[in-house]
């Protein structure tokens, strides 16, 4: 069989697919059992499914192929036939599910899924979870232990608030300044030092305020740097 085939749960095509799971385990042991592979159409729009078999004749499939309408889920049951043999002991088997939108014939998605016979699925899965162990703690000499192997304070990064923090002083320093030019059409407006250009009305002058207003509180609610 193809190496790119013998990627179990692999996704290709344009449409992902969502099938679950994404290896099936038979047992020996109980050669009547059935399992589910179950499909999920998170769209909003049928799609049409296909189920293919590199063994077809070891395996039936209830329903292999049909339409999942949006937002639904069907489950797809499939039953091992010589689960009784012990020639198919270990032998690897994939099944491939096929998508399209409704009315495209074109395959928009697939999926592939490792199937296998097992002796007995408690006692595979029992040494599977002995196997793992838990990693032991290193002992290294405090004194001697990296910096980054400690606890340390989190302390947050304030740069940006800093800059922040300057950027508003400064403005409210620039809107006080504009606040003491003479108001446009004062009479004595003529004996200022400040172009006319640059003299606010009233009210720009009572808008600048309320902006100064809302710069100073914001400056006494932030929390003191350091």
């Amino acid at each position: 069989m193809d190496s790119s085939v013998r990627s179990n749960a692999e996704n290709s095509g344009s449409l992902p697919i969502f099938l679950f799971p994404n290896a099936i385990h038979f047992d020996h042991s109980r050669p009547r059992d059935k399992k589910m592979l179950t499909l999920y159409n998170p769209y909003d729009f049928p799609i049409v499914y296909r189920v293919l078999s590199t063994a077809s004749r070891r395996y039936t499939v209830l329903e292999p192929s049909g339409t999942v309408y949006p937002k639904r889920v069907i489950d797809i049951s499939i039953r091992h036939m010589a689960a009784h043999e012990r020639s198919c002991l270990g032998v690897v088997d994939y099944f491939k599910v096929e998508i399209h939108r409704d009315g495209d014939s074109s395959i928009n998605g697939s999926k592939v899924i490792q199937v296998r016979l097992l002796e007995n699925l408690d006692e595979e899965r029992e040494a599977e979870r002995s196997s793992f162990h838990n990693v032991p703690r290193t002992r290294v000499n405090s004194q001697s232990a990296p910096e980054t192997s400690r606890q340390r304070q989190f302390v947050p990064d304030d740069s940006i608030s800093s800059r922040n923090f300057l950027a508003l002083v400064f403005m409210a320093f620039a809107i006080a300044l504009v606040l003491t030019f003479p108001t446009y059409h004062e009479p004595h407006v003529v004996e200022s030092i400040v172009p006319s250009v640059l003299h606010p009305s009233v009210s720009q002058k009572v808008f600048f305020s309320f902006i100064l207003g809302i710069i100073v509180a914001v400056l006494l609610m932030r929390p003191r740097l350091g």
